[in-house]
């Protein structure tokens, strides 16, 4: 990982650190970045004679693993989260079903053990689902063609205008069970305010005088001139 991507990951808030604790590591391996107390000799050794192992350069080679290992684990961690929200439950609340889907999206990514680990299942209970959902989600193909129909129009259609949009290609399908199934995939459609009708316009007419109307005239002309 570079090391903008690695301060990003960690929360931290300046990359150069990521930088400098690299450096530091690989000029002393892990008593390099232990603490010091204020005024102590920061100067740090160029051997690798401070780690107590009959070979230094073996146990710097499985601390660099640990600490991949490390990084992947937490990105693993944080993907599943995601995609545990994404589904609208939380992590707790996630079924057995959920979870080995969750698990079945990110396997080609991460190792299966690690994501198990994460999930909390065990690999016996995952295959098992893993066979369930093979046999039992008949509507893997519509899930398919309903989630592409989404993204396509960028999330403003609902479930009435999807199931158009099916029977407009062919598909005989009921409304209640595209409704059903993008509820299973978490989609829902953005809401558009609409302004409210107003009927009064306001004046749109001459309101009309009572009254009589006095025309006054000059003196001296009569009413013929």
């Amino acid at each position: 990982m570079s090391y903008r991507q690695a301060a990003a990951l960690f929360n931290i808030a300046n990359k150069s650190s990521v930088m400098h604790w690299q450096q530091a590591y690989e000029r002393g391996g892990l008593p390099a970045l232990a603490r010091k107390r204020r005024g102590a000799d920061v100067r740090q050794s160029n051997t690798l004679s401070v780690i107590e192992t009959p070979d230094g350069s073996a146990d710097v080679q499985r601390t660099q693993q640990e600490l991949t290992d490390e990084i992947v684990r937490l990105q693993l961690e944080n993907a599943y989260l995601k995609k545990a929200r994404s589904s609208g439950s939380k992590q707790a609340a996630l079924s057995t079903r959920e979870k080995t889907q969750i698990v079945i999206e990110l396997r080609q990514h991460y190792p299966l053990a690690c994501l198990l680990k994460a999930a909390g299942l065990a690999r016996s209970t995952f295959y098992y689902q893993s066979k369930a959902l093979a046999v039992a989600d008949k509507y893997a193909d519509l899930k398919s063609t309903i989630k592409t129909l989404f993204e396509r129009h960028k999330g403003r259609y609902g479930y009435r205008r999807i199931t158009a949009a099916l029977r407009n290609q062919g598909a005989l399908v009921n409304h209640k069970t595209i409704q059903r199934l993008m509820g299973s995939l978490a989609l829902r459609s953005t809401i558009r305010r609409r302004s409210k009708y107003r009927a009064y316009r306001g004046a749109t007419s001459r309101t009309a005088l009572t009254g009589s109307i006095v025309i006054s005239q000059p003196s001296g002309l009569t009413s013929d001139g």
